[in-house]
């Protein structure tokens, strides 16, 4: 069973007394270490600042200081103990093994023969199963376990308290809410659950994008049927995990540091933003900081014991991160490389190296079952969003050597200076630590290049090398990411803590008895600044961050829950950036969602509910917010902003029947000799003029014709009378004439106003033929509107190709503003879109014109081309003066 860890003739952690130095009495090198920690103080300061320059220059003096004070690597770091193999021992464990093997192999098969069965799981979980009976089995060193004192307890407890108070305050209102991710999270597992059908992983059958793992879908969907799905209850399944990172971290911690160095590591973590953050989101990836430590802890605690048993628990935690997040998938490069760097140091023979890898080898395919299966039956989906998000492409990596480069400098940044732009991930650009953890990370990096004679720097900087590749060699425009590099984040407050336990290791031999007198007033300011500031950054500052508060499919939560409340009998209109969305789906099972409206056809409002309409618009659409509020004025309006700053990112408009239907037919003025008449609303252009009345001098209609379709239309005005027929500014019909030539009409809203003189009783009327029709009809009441709706806005003509001929269009029509989101093409790709008109300034003066696309745009004034787009979505700008109507026109190529 082999000896006490601290008789192990093969043991090969250094013990503090047995470095090349004494430490007692060294004060000259911790004030060394003073001073690099004051010089790494300041250029903290630097980074914050914005001057990252002054920073990293500062930062380099810090760790030369640090490194000149001589640090202890104040790490176990015992040599491996290699006990003979004994055969009669081994047998029960072995046998285990191979039963865990082959009913993996049989879950295998079945996988691909009754994927969505119970029966394949039954034997995986049997699998599983098998290899916690052989971890049990396999004989165990000998180890002196010391219980943690009263004192320990009571740390070990406020700090959790502390990382429990950071992961569940304010769970209902931060995040503010439910994101497209989560969502789709919270549907796949409670479908599976509620159909019955267990995939061994998820293929993104709903019809949203991703493929998942199972382990944290089917964890998700079990805890929601458990516990009711909601908004805290979907939060919960994040905040479990997160939580129970933190004691897993502890016990890693303990491996290697001293019992006070692992209690200030834990602290570090449980204030870490950074963790909190993901903590509080339903993303599988949350279970990285949980597992990937778990099976760094059971294999570092077998090379340090021994223990082969370890091997397979440290397997089985791999293979069950490999069913959660995709960045999890370079962890085996990491647990190949430990056991391969002890060896290289000579800190571990061959034979117990390859013993070992062996044994954590088939128990992560043992555990990972599920995902082989994905694998061999989809491998373009299983490899699909990697390649979609990867920085090299269709490269080679020489090619995309200058990106690489690029985005490791931002990723290295991250940390201390500019951390992740993503108000998802982080409070916009703020560095990913604090302050004092980040000046203790960079002393702890400059710690581990002065000891790599040593396997522990070795492994620390290895697991933050491979581990940040997930967001290094993602695409660069979103660097840096700290989603994808979240598998380095342990790693990251490991190191921070080497500084600690080096400081601690030395202040304690200087100073004896003495030392707490002294380390008190500094622990204590150190502390207060760690969770103060912590709790001002992430519960003020970035809580309150509109980019931070709007990064949740906030707008299409609070749409659900406004339908929830208040659309009970009303006509639903959502805007195309709002629709589609799983949130809405999550949140309101039962919705049947309406196609989104597209403004140019939807307005004026035409169609209602009992109560109204109900219509939703982004903020991104205030063009079409003030367009809604001007035409109805009456609409009970609610924006949804973020309350710390007022800034909107939903406008909900309930516009009543009354007030859709105070918008339809026109205005009529009738005057008689020496009047001016009154206008009063009419459904329509027809009017009977009765005999034996006095005659009016004038009749005069005014509102807005709006024209179902573009094409030829034809006109015709019936009165007993002269008059004539208006139609934005161009006479389309006159009173007595039938010979009428055709106008052509964009669809869409028209200025229209008539006029007719009566000289005797009799009838007028207004008749169309619009296209396709054979005769003549009245107009309808339907294509009718008056004040406050009115005309405006560019003729938009559609054309098929990318070509520059501008003539035959498919089809135009009347767009109020040029600010479009195509959410359902007009015409296949390719296709252009000409828009015209005038440009008519409210008053003379400068005006800056400003013009962006997502593909190629021209602005055109005056006949003349002034501007044009060159990089996709980078707006070009102008400024230019405006004292009088122009000719304008926007040409655009998708």
């Amino acid at each position: 069973m082999g000896n006490r860890l601290d008789e192990s003739p093969a043991a090969t952690l250094q013990r503090p007394e047995a470095l090349s130095r004494p430490v007692r009495g060294d004060i000259g090198g911790l004030a060394w270490a003073a001073a690099g920690l004051g010089l790494a103080l300041v250029a903290q300061s630097e980074a914050g600042a914005g001057r990252s320059g002054n920073a990293v220059a500062l930062f380099l003096l810090a760790a030369a200081a640090y490194l000149y004070s001589r640090p202890l690597l104040a790490v176990r770091a015992r040599r491996a103990a290699a006990p003979a193999l004994d055969l009669r021992q081994l047998r029960e464990p072995l046998a285990w093994m191979g039963l865990a093997a082959a009913s993996a192999l049989l879950a295998l098969v079945l996988f691909g023969r009754l994927d969505g069965l119970l029966l394949p799981w039954a034997f995986y979980l049997a699998g599983v199963g098998c290899l916690l009976l052989a971890a049990w089995t396999f004989p165990r060193p000998k180890h002196r376990r010391l219980p943690l004192t009263g004192a320990e307890w009571f740390a070990l407890t406020a700090i959790l308290v502390w990382g429990a108070f950071l992961r569940l305050h304010r769970l209902d209102s931060f995040p503010a809410g439910i994101y497209y991710d989560e969502a789709v999270n919270a549907m796949e597992g409670l479908r599976a659950l509620a159909q019955q059908h267990f995939p061994a992983y998820f293929s993104g059958d709903l019809g949203y994008y991703g493929r998942f793992g199972a382990l944290y879908e089917y964890w998700v969907g079990s805890f929601l049927t458990a516990t009711g799905s909601n908004e805290i209850t979907l939060r919960l399944t994040a905040a479990l995990p997160g939580l129970l990172a933190l004691p897993i971290f502890y016990r890693l911690a303990r491996e290697l540091f001293d019992r006070p160095v692992a209690l200030a590591a834990v602290l570090l973590l449980a204030g870490s933003r950074w963790h909190a953050n993901f903590s509080r989101i339903a993303f599988d990836a949350v279970m990285v900081p949980t597992l990937l430590p778990l099976a760094l802890l059971f294999l570092l605690r077998a090379l340090r014991r021994g223990g082969r048993g370890d091997y397979v628990l440290s397997g089985l935690c791999l293979g069950l991160g490999l069913l959660t997040y995709t960045a999890f998938r370079l962890a085996p490069l990491l647990l190949l490389a430990v056991p391969a760097i002890y060896w290289l140091l000579g800190k571990l023979p061959a034979r117990e190296a390859l013993i070992g890898l062996a044994l954590l080898g088939l128990a992560t395919l043992v555990a990972a079952t599920p995902e082989v299966r994905h694998y061999l039956s989809d491998p373009e989906s299983f490899t699909e969003r990697t390649k979609r998000l990867s920085l090299v492409g269709e490269r080679t990596y020489w090619d995309a050597r200058d990106d690489i480069l690029e985005s490791a400098k931002l990723h290295l940044g991250m940390f201390n200076l500019a951390g992740d732009r993503n108000g998802r991930h982080n409070l916009p650009g703020a560095p990913m630590l604090h302050p004092l953890v980040g000046v203790l990370f960079i002393l702890g990096l400059a710690l581990c290049l002065g000891h790599l004679r040593s396997a522990p720097p070795w492994v620390l900087l290895a697991w933050i090398a491979i581990m940040m590749a997930g967001g290094g060699l993602s695409v660069l425009f979103e660097a840096p990411q700290s989603l994808r590099s979240i598998g380095a984040l342990p790693a990251v407050y490991l190191i921070a803590t080497l500084p600690l336990a080096d400081l601690w290791r030395r202040w304690r031999s200087t100073f004896g008895t003495r030392r707490w007198p002294l380390l008190v007033p500094v622990l204590a300011a150190a502390l207060v600044w760690l969770l103060f500031g912590t709790y001002d950054t992430f519960f003020r500052r970035q809580a309150n961050d509109f980019a931070v508060w709007n990064a949740f499919s906030t707008a299409e939560t609070r749409m659900a829950l406004a339908i929830r409340e208040r659309g009970e009998g009303r006509r639903v209109y959502v805007d195309p950036l709002l629709h589609g969305q799983p949130t809405v789906r999550f949140l309101l099972p039962d919705y049947q969602e309406p196609e989104p409206f597209v403004a140019q056809e939807l307005l004026p409002l035409a169609e209602s509910g009992e109560r109204g309409v109900q219509v939703f618009v982004r903020h991104e659409h205030q063009s079409l917010a003030r367009l809604l509020a001007r035409w109805y004025p009456a609409a009970e309006i609610v924006i949804h902003q973020n309350p710390a700053d007022g800034q909107a990112s939903m406008f909900e408009f309930m516009i009543a029947p009354a007030d859709i239907e105070a918008t339809r037919g026109l205005l009529v003025n009738v005057a008689g000799a020496g009047e001016t008449g009154q206008s009063l609303p009419a459904p329509t252009l027809d009017l009977d003029l009765e005999a034996g009345r006095p005659l009016p001098v004038a009749v005069t209609w005014s509102g807005v014709l709006v024209a179902p379709a573009s094409g030829m239309y034809r006109f015709r005005l019936e009165a007993p009378g002269q008059g004539q027929l208006v139609l934005d500014g161009a006479v389309v019909a006159a009173a007595g004439d039938r010979d009428v030539a055709s106008v052509y009409l964009a669809r869409g809203r028209h200025e229209l106003w008539a006029q007719v003189a009566p000289e005797s009783a009799g009838t007028v009327r207004a008749r169309w033929r619009p296209p396709g029709a054979e005769e003549f009809v009245s107009v309808p009441a339907a294509a009718l509107y008056r004040a406050p709706i009115e005309g405006g806005g560019l003729q938009g003509d559609y054309l098929a190709g990318a070509g520059d001929d501008w003539s035959h269009p498919v089809f135009s029509r009347i767009d109020p503003w040029v600010d479009l989101f195509v959410h359902r093409l007009p015409l296949e790709r390719p296709y252009r879109v000409r828009w015209h008109g005038w440009l008519v300034p409210p008053q003379p003066g400068l005006y800056e014109l400003s013009l962006s696309a997502r593909d190629r745009a021209q602005l055109w004034i005056n006949g003349e081309p002034v501007l044009e787009t060159g990089e996709p979505e980078v707006p070009v700008t102008l400024t230019v003066g405006l004292d009088a109507p122009l000719p304008v026109e926007v040409r655009f190529w998708d």
